[in-house]
């Protein structure tokens, strides 16, 4: 699976954004996960940042927003994961 370059990066390879994206999203897709969550947190800014420049293209609109909507679940879904484990660890302190 190929790993989400940040923004400087992209523009520094001169590919486009829609082009590296695509490639990404579809990959992405096809595990629906984000290896990270960090990996999820810089795929949902790009998301927005293709959001606020996408000039007309619904459809890669939709698909964008789509991608954004299962990231921000997963990762609302981790962190409370996460937050579970810190009770959990928190609790287990106080028993000992």
């Amino acid at each position: 699976m190929t790993e989400k370059l940040p923004l400087e990066e992209i523009q520094r390879n001169e590919m486009p954004v829609e082009e590296l994206h695509s490639e990404n999203l579809q990959a992405e897709q096809e595990s629906n996960q984000p290896q990270s969550f960090q990996n999820s947190i810089t795929e949902l800014k790009s998301i927005v940042e293709q959001l606020e420049n996408v000039q007309g293209d619904l459809d890669q609109s939709i698909k964008l927003f789509k991608r954004g909507m299962v990231l921000a679940k997963w990762s609302e879904e981790y962190l409370m994961e996460m937050e579970e484990q810190i009770t959990d660890i928190i609790n287990q302190s106080k028993i000992d």
